[in-house]
């Protein structure tokens, strides 16, 4: 049964002094901001490992396993009544029993579970609104729509309604999946994906290559997300933000300037190109608004990217620290000028200054602080990811 996103209106946003209704999901719903609706995929998934069929206890993987461009696993209406169910994050390898006959070297950080090629489907609806409408008293405007993947071991490849679509062959790097211009997606009806993952960690995706001294797990073994946003809107990771702090003779704290960077993308194709107004502001540890720029208005083409920076002053900000870690708000909002909500994002920041002394160590606040850090691989051999 496909899962069916059902959005519904509670929350409000103000951009200037316009006050904009937003959309909002119900409990699926992670986080919500201007035109931004972020919510958990990790649900509903139907899994198996093996190239063909289940693998058995002491089959040894295949060495370069290839799917091919049109593997029956990502056929439209493939049958998955003898997969498992799971949610993510998951660990394809982990559930496998030890084999010294399929891992004669050891495999995996010497934990004796071999590396099987694992398969992941789900079905699910995104809903019609999305797509806009303008039919009676109610219109919407088009959604650009994602899949964000935080984590796959290793080597990803994704088919949706049965087509090649994406792959990443990078396990410890989130990438992502664009929706609304795939043709065969409809919004309203049932979508398939399908995610083939190859967990081997050699050069060439090969067992000959081995795997790494440490327990890698594999699958997708970090968290997935449906992301919609107005085709207007701040590209993914460009919300960035740095300080500096400014201390008196008597070393006293007296400001904290942010400086804030941003891209917005326009996709709306058959634009000849708009104007848009971009803002930020800061809000301290209480959510009290301390700080904000006037919106800078900017010319973007159809199909492309503006980046804006700007800069704020916050009088005697918390600083923070491992004792009192205070983080402030760093918010955007991306407007047509008149008011109307495109996209909004925030990030959390922490003041703080930052020194460090060839004689006498790292200075914190302007007080010594001994730094303790250790290295921090995927855990040991056979304790999962």
């Amino acid at each position: 049964t496909p899962m069916m996103i059902v959005p519904k209106r509670i929350s409000l946003i103000a951009c200037s002094s316009v006050l904009v209704l937003l959309t909002v999901l119900q409990t699926r719903l992670v986080s919500v901001t201007g035109h931004r609706d972020k919510i958990t995929f990790d649900f509903g998934w139907k899994h198996r490992n093996g190239l063909t069929q289940w693998s058995q206890p002491d089959d040894q993987p295949p060495i370069n396993p290839d799917p091919g461009i049109y593997p029956n696993e990502a056929s439209l209406g493939y049958d998955t009544s003898d997969w498992q169910d799971i949610s993510l994050p998951h660990d394809g390898l982990i559930a496998s029993s030890a084999s010294s006959k399929a891992c004669q070297t050891g495999c995996s950080g010497k934990s004796f579970i071999p590396r099987h090629v694992l398969w992941y489907r789900k079905t699910f609806t995104i809903p019609k609104e999305w797509g806009g409408s303008n039919t009676g008293s109610s219109s919407s405007s088009p959604s650009a729509v994602w899949l964000d993947f935080d984590g796959s071991f290793r080597n990803t490849t994704i088919w949706i309604n049965g087509i090649l679509s994406a792959n990443h062959v990078c396990g410890y790097t989130p990438f992502r999946l664009r929706l609304d211009n795939i043709t065969n997606v409809k919004f309203g009806s049932p979508t398939e994906v399908t995610v083939f993952v190859d967990p081997d960690n050699g050069d060439d995706g090969g067992r000959d290559h081995a795997s790494g001294w440490w327990y890698e797990g594999g699958g997708l073994y970090r968290h997935v997300w449906l992301l919609r946003t107005s085709l207007v809107h701040i590209q993914q990771d460009s919300l960035f933000a740095y300080s500096n702090v400014t201390f008196a003779k008597d070393g006293s704290l007296t400001k904290g300037t942010v400086h804030t960077h941003v891209s917005v993308a326009n996709q709306v194709l058959s634009s000849a190109g708009k104007n848009i107004c971009i803002s930020f502001n800061v809000t301290d540890p209480d959510g009290s608004l301390v700080a904000s720029t006037k919106p800078q208005r900017v010319g973007i083409r159809a199909d492309g990217v503006v980046t804006v920076t700007d800069s704020m002053d916050v009088s005697s900000p918390q600083l923070w620290s491992t004792k009192s870690p205070s983080l402030y708000k760093i918010s955007t909002t991306v407007c047509d000028c008149n008011g109307n909500v495109y996209d909004s994002m925030s990030t959390s920041h922490g003041f703080r200054d930052l020194r460090y002394d060839s004689n006498h160590g790292f200075f914190l606040n302007q007080e010594h602080f001994k730094v303790r850090g250790f290295c921090d691989h995927d855990n040991f051999a056979v304790v999962g990811m």
